[in-house]
């Protein structure tokens, strides 16, 4: 029994090395049924519908479905499929079932040729949702069309349902007529449903996108034409978005557009990219957007509203019939489709112009359309105007501030609103002078100073100034700021923007100068006698008599005290100070210094001397001068009183050596 059992395995496994090696699609389902019919994932395969089931064809011309796995394709001919209208089994009773794998994305692209039928429990049911504990990422549909194939699609449930495991859902429809619809009457189940399953927690991203032909889809009576869906709590930054392109049509009048589940704004982006949009129909309500010329037949029911909105085109193009209303709200409409045609309010003006306190104030709010009613919706005008229902603003302001309000222009065809912000300033305050806070400058070349203008009042409502030089190759002025050129004069002129007051500044601008100036110059501190008291300090003052500012160094001198100077950083015209003492116990003598004082300022140098003179005279022995230290030796420094100790030592001396000599002879 074994040997037959590996008999067969082998002959399987021969087979199946027979079969052509074909490299699938990266995210081709990997489980495909059609009618009840689980289609081969590795084999080129051909089909006949027979009453809604499939029956394997040979693939030369006659066939209704084509499944290529190279690219997951399935094409379908002129086909009519049918599910079991059951929601039990792997395919949940749907025309056509695709689901993917797990932690894989699924896309599956039918094509259409001809007229085709699908119906089911699901008409078309794309699976990224394995189960509830597997699932896959995301899920992508695309029906495009071959010579404008078309497609019916109804199921008892969803007509074409596309769900995402844990990514996005997208459908997309491309040059095909797709009509897609549920049976239901009293469930709420949409024809065409967009949505993510419970476990895509981030932020899943919806779409819809129908770029030329068409997509006709109705609802059950509590649901929806078009439904996008979030389904997991957690999804807290899902998008849902609408588009339509080349002169597309999208018809949701029969249960409208919605965009529902946890978490999820309700409002659906409806929107066109490309140089040409398409017509949303949400409900009764249809628009037109960008730039659309019809390629099919389309008729506007009585009680529907086509809008055209401002920025969009429509061409009819002979295939529109209206026995509704065409709203045009500041597009263009080409063509004559009868019925009645109406101009909406669309307000034109985009901002208010500002007022004045205590001037009369008048504005008029402009839109296309006739016969409108202007009142305020929402909001405060500025105290002391008047919204005029012929949309005229007018009063005379009585405070200022800024206001923000909404008004609305109503008229047949409808109404439309707007906010503004007004603005009104202060009352206007004349300029009655100027002033500048110097009338005079002294510079030197390259030097710069700023003057400051003060306008009067302070309240002015015009501060705006302008300045001027009467002789810009000695100085020059920007914004207050003037700058010597040259040796010479100028005035440097402020005038005010408002009245032409004006006030000057005489700039005179010499060559720069480097000197000081030292007072006294010369300073005598007497005779004294040597072992004296010092005598008392005398201060000199350092002036900067140039035009420079200057640095000063500290004042050297051999046989004075040079005290630290009061400051060392002078401005033309400032003063500086030190003191200057003799030392004490100084050698007998006359002392003459001559004291220099240098400054700096840059590589420039200036300086001054002044001279300080001192004499100590010798003291003699009976002096009774009341400088003498009676209790000190004789200074060190004191010639006479060397020499007169010196004698006394000598002699003290040689009367100890005849003294000695003589107590030796006695002996």
């Amino acid at each position: 029994m074994k040997r037959k059992i590996l008999s067969v395995l082998l002959a399987v496994f021969l087979a199946i090395g027979l079969f052509p090696v074909t490299a699938l699609a990266a995210d081709a389902p990997n489980t495909l049924y059609v009618g009840n019919k689980s289609l081969s994932l590795v084999i080129d395969s051909y089909w006949t519908t027979e009453n809604g089931s499939l029956v394997e064809s040979s693939g030369n011309e006659n066939w209704n479905v084509h499944y290529n796995p190279d690219t997951a394709t399935l094409t379908l001919n002129g086909a009519t499929i049918k599910g079991d209208n059951s929601a039990t089994g792997v395919s949940y009773g749907a025309g056509i079932y695709a689901q993917g794998s797990s932690n894989q994305p699924v896309a599956l692209t039918i094509e259409l040729i001809g007229e085709n039928t699908i119906t089911g429990n699901y008409g078309i049911f794309l699976d990224a949702e394995i189960s509830a504990s597997n699932y896959g990422t995301n899920a992508t549909l695309t029906i495009t069309g071959e010579n404008n194939g078309s497609l019916e699609v109804s199921g008892s449930f969803y007509g074409i349902f596309v769900k995402s495991g844990t990514g996005n859902a997208s459908l997309t429809i491309e040059n095909a007529s797709v009509v897609a619809k549920t049976t239901q009457t009293n469930s709420g189940y949409a024809g065409v449903c967009v949505q993510s399953s419970a476990n895509a927690t981030g932020s899943p991203q919806l779409s819809l996108a129908v770029n030329g032909g068409s997509l006709t889809t109705s609802g059950s009576a509590s649901g929806e034409g078009i439904e996008f869906y979030v389904g997991a709590y957690e999804a807290t930054s899902a998008t849902t978005s609408l588009t339509v392109t080349d002169h597309a049509i999208v018809d949701a009048r029969t249960g409208g557009i919605s965009a529902s589940g946890v978490r999820v704004n309700p409002n659906v982006n409806i929107g066109s990219t490309g140089s040409t949009g398409g017509i949303v129909f949400d409900g009764t309500e249809g628009t037109v957007y960008s730039d659309v010329t019809l390629d099919e037949s389309l008729t506007i029911n009585q009680g529907e509203t086509l809008t055209i909105p401002q920025g969009a085109t429509l061409n009819t193009n002979g295939n529109l019939t209206n026995n509704g209303t065409i709203v045009n709200t500041g597009g263009t409409l080409t063509g004559d489709p009868g019925g009645t045609i109406v101009t909406a309010p669309a307000i034109t003006t985009e901002t208010l112009p500002e007022g004045t306190v205590g001037e009369s104030y008048t504005a008029t709010l402009e839109a296309t359309g006739n016969n409108m009613t202007w009142s305020l919706d929402s909001g405060t005008l500025p105290d002391g105007l008047t919204l005029n229902s012929d949309g005229t603003i007018t009063g005379t302001p009585t405070a200022a501030g800024t206001s923000t309000f909404t008004v609305t222009a109503t008229n047949s065809a409808g109404s439309v609103s707007k906010e503004y912000t007004l603005t009104i300033k202060p009352a206007v305050v004349s300029v009655t002078g100027v002033a500048l806070d110097k009338s005079a400058l002294s510079l030197t070349p390259g030097k710069s100073e700023t003057l400051t203008a003060t306008v009067a009042p302070n309240n002015a409502t015009n501060q705006d100034v302008t300045w001027s030089s009467n002789n810009s190759d000695v100085a020059t002025v920007t914004d207050g700021k003037v700058t010597a050129v040259k040796a010479g004069t100028a005035t440097i002129t402020v005038t005010t923007e408002d009245g032409n007051k004006t006030a000057s500044c005489n700039v005179t601008v010499t060559d720069a100068a480097y000197s000081l100036s030292a007072d006294p110059s010369a300073i005598d501190f007497g005779t004294v006698k040597t072992g004296y008291t010092q005598p008392e300090a005398k201060t000199v003052t350092v002036t900067n008599t140039g035009n420079q500012t200057l640095t000063l160094e500290q004042p050297k001198a051999d046989h004075f005290d040079i005290g630290e100077l009061s400051q060392t950083e002078l401005a033309p015209g400032e003063r500086a100070s030190f003191t200057v003492q003799p030392k004490a116990k100084l050698p007998f003598g006359t002392f003459n210094d001559s004291i220099s004082i240098s400054a700096a300022s840059g590589s420039n140098e200036a300086s001054t001397t002044i001279t300080a003179q001192f004499t100590v005279e010798r003291r003699t022995a009976d002096t009774t001068d009341n400088n003498k230290d009676q209790t000190s030796s004789p200074q060190t420094g004191d010639d006479s009183n060397l020499l007169l100790w010196g004698v006394l030592a000598l002699v003290a001396l040689a009367g100890l050596i005849c003294v000695i000599v003589m107590m030796k002879r006695k002996k």
